[in-house]
C-alpha cells in the first residue's frame, strides 16, 4: 500500500513530473522568524524613540522661542510708555539715586518710575498705588545722557532668562527727550 503524498505541487502533477526548483522552493521555511521579529520591533522602537525625541525638542523650542517673543512685546510696550512719559515731561526730570526713583512731572500730575524686587514699578500720580510695568527684570538702570543742546534719557534693561546659558541676552535702551522750554 502507498502512504498519502502530502506535498505541495499543482494540482494534478505526480510527485515525480515536480522540477527540482519547485521541490527546493517547497522546502524553504516561509514567513518570518521570532528573530526577524524581534530585530524588527527593535528598528522600530529605535525610529520612534527617535522621532519623539525630535518632535519633543522642536516642542521645546517652540515654547522658549514663544515666552522669549512675549517677554520682548512686555519690554517694548514698557519702553514705548517709559518714552510717552518722557516726552511729555513738564519741568526737569529727577533721579534719586538711593531708591532708585526717576520722577516726571506732567502737567499736574507726577509719574514716577522705581526698580525693587526684580520689577519696574510705576506710579502714575503721588496718590496713586504702584503697579508693575514690567516684571521679570533682571536688571534696570535710567540714567541722564547730556549732550550738546538736549539732555536726554536714557532706559537699559535686562529682562530675566529661565535658562542658564542663553544665546542673546534680553538687552533693551530706550532713550526719550524731554521737550525743551
Amino acid at each position: 500500500m502507498r502512504t498519502p503524498d502530502f506535498s505541495l505541487r499543482p494540482v494534478g502533477v505526480q510527485a515525480s513530473a515536480c522540477s527540482a526548483a519547485t521541490r527546493k522552493r517547497e522546502l524553504q521555511p516561509r514567513g518570518f522568524t521570532i528573530i526577524e521579529c524581534v530585530v524588527y520591533a527593535g528598528v522600530y522602537a529605535l525610529l520612534m524613540g527617535l522621532a519623539f525625541f525630535a518632535f519633543y525638542r522642536c516642542f521645546d523650542n517652540l515654547r522658549h522661542v514663544r515666552r522669549t517673543s512675549d517677554d520682548i512685546t512686555r519690554a517694548v510696550h514698557a519702553g514705548e510708555v517709559w518714552r510717552g512719559d518722557i516726552r511729555a515731561a513738564t519741568a526737569p526730570i529727577q533721579f534719586n539715586a538711593a531708591d532708585q526713583t526717576l520722577r516726571v512731572r506732567c502737567g499736574d500730575r507726577e509719574i514716577a518710575y522705581r526698580f525693587a524686587e526684580a520689577q519696574v514699578l510705576r506710579q502714575s500720580s503721588s496718590d496713586a498705588p504702584w503697579t508693575v510695568l514690567l516684571a521679570k527684570v533682571q536688571r534696570s538702570e535710567m540714567q541722564s545722557d547730556r549732550r550738546a543742546r538736549v539732555t536726554a534719557w536714557r532706559w537699559d534693561l535686562e529682562l530675566q532668562t529661565k535658562q542658564k546659558t542663553v544665546r542673546v541676552k534680553p538687552l533693551f535702551a530706550f532713550v526719550a527727550a524731554p521737550p525743551q522750554p
